[in-house]
């Protein structure tokens, strides 16, 4: 009997540290798969942003955060569909593609590309490409933040 219960502790102690190696592997794939777009994204920044040099590169180890790869929100900075630029509240620029499929709304009634203007709020989710790029599968054209609101110059759409 005393085999038995060192053999059934041994066994949970093993299937206790699979489950750590499974989420600590799930773990790396995720922060590789962050650093694989952060790195995508500041390589084709100039080509993207027509000729600028990335912030990002320029203050490596200063205050500026990684860019989040499935979404961005912010202001549209630029258009010429399919992409759109994006400066989000961490000063950091990201262009988004939007394809046939792409789910746009207003709030909550639906819209069409011809409503993102220049100045316009949104909030993009999709996947990133090879570029650095968003490929949005949906977009939310939103009111700007109330801090930020007043502020806001109209401007039209080129």
């Amino acid at each position: 009997m005393r085999k038995l219960e060192h053999f059934h502790k041994a066994v949970v102690i093993l299937g206790i540290l699979f489950v750590a190696l499974v989420i600590f592997g799930a773990g790396i794939l995720v922060g590789y798969d962050k650093g694989e777009f952060s790195e995508r994204w500041d390589k084709n920044y100039s080509e993207i942003m027509g000729g600028q040099r990335s912030p990002f590169y320029a203050n490596m180890m200063g205050n500026n955060p990684t860019p989040i790869a499935h979404g961005a929100s912010g202001q549209v900075i630029a258009i010429n569909l399919p992409s759109i630029a994006i400066r989000g509240p961490e000063e950091i620029e990201k262009v988004v593609i939007i394809s046939s499929t792409t789910i746009i709304r207003s709030m909550h009634e639906n819209a069409s590309s011809s409503d993102i203007k220049i100045g316009s709020w949104i909030t993009a989710i999709g996947s990133p490409d090879a570029k650095g790029q968003i490929n949005t599968s949906f977009i939310r054209i939103m009111p700007p933040p109330p801090s930020i609101g007043a502020n806001i110059p109209s401007s039209t759409n080129k």
